[in-house]
């Protein structure tokens, strides 16, 4: 009722779906302890150095074995930019795997990464291709290992 008397209601017209789905994700912040769960982001914003750390640790692993004559594979430190909203340009200490292809530019790479199906989001800084692992989640490492597989693969 507070929301529909609110003159700022008429001026956002917000109809019925956007407010069911604004009352289901302020519903999440109500159980602290399952906010992470089902809010992907803020699973990333929190996720300790460690943990991004341990991730990185074991995409490397397999990108050594599947990519490794195609790459150079390499763990760095790097930061994460959470962005707009309530934090624009808050810095996140993360870790991030690296990439410089043998046999192609890191931007030809990191362009064929976002035209696949499931695209792969990346950065490119010093001439490498950086994947943060902070924004790459646990069930993502072999669809990663796939598309880098399928992108450094001859013909492609």
């Amino acid at each position: 009722d507070r929301i529909k008397k609110n003159p700022i209601n008429r001026a956002m017209r917000i109809d019925k779906f956007t407010l069911a789905g604004l009352e289901s994700i302020l519903r999440f912040y109500r159980d602290p302890h399952t906010v992470f769960e089902n809010i992907p982001t803020l699973a990333m914003i929190s996720a300790p150095v460690e943990l991004v750390d341990r991730r990185a640790k074991k995409l490397a692993r397999r990108l050594r074995k599947s990519i490794g004559g195609c790459c150079t594979v390499t763990i760095v430190d790097i930061m994460s930019r959470v962005g707009g909203g309530a934090m624009p340009e808050q810095n996140l200490s993360s870790r991030g795997v690296a990439l410089q292809p043998v046999d192609m530019g890191v931007s030809h790479l990191e362009k064929a990464l976002r035209n696949l199906d499931v695209p792969i989001i990346s950065r490119i800084e010093d001439d490498r291709l950086l994947l943060d692992m902070r924004t790459v989640a646990d069930d993502e490492l072999a669809m990663v290992d796939r598309g880098l597989q399928q992108v450094l693969s001859p013909g492609a």
